[in-house]
């Protein structure tokens, strides 16, 4: 990988937690207007799998990863992915499982816990 390109790479992080931190102030600033009922949720009654995403971020950005997983456990998955996909950027080695076990696998889970967590009460993401 070219020199120029490594560099960027390295400070992408530093750069994406900047724009997070940024977006976070905004987002604190002027929370009435991005706070958006859950349309699904609304209708139905049940959680869907998007529901506690924005709390989940937003609890991870200020260093609560036990909350952030509480609200919404595939936000904190994505970032461990993203952050993966960082190190496989500047290592040149694969370091993400490319099969097909995993990429079925980890949805899977996922699907299961959102079904499981509209009924359990202590799953929610309140």
């Amino acid at each position: 990988m070219k020199r120029r390109k490594k560099v960027f790479y390295i400070f992408l992080p530093f750069l994406t937690v900047l724009l997070f931190y940024l977006t976070g102030f905004i987002y604190k600033k002027l929370k009435r207007f991005f706070i958006l009922p859950c349309v699904f949720h609304m209708f139905t009654g049940y959680y869907c799998c998007g529901c506690g995403g924005t709390r989940s971020f937003f609890a991870l950005l200020h260093g609560n990863i036990l909350k952030s997983i509480r609200y919404n456990p595939i936000v904190v998955f994505g970032v461990i992915l993203l952050f993966m996909k960082w190190l496989e950027m500047i290592s040149d080695k694969k370091i993400i499982p490319q099969n097909r076990i995993f990429w079925y696998t980890a949805p899977g889970i996922f699907l299961l816990f959102y079904i499981i967590r509209n009924f359990i009460p202590a799953l929610a993401p309140v």
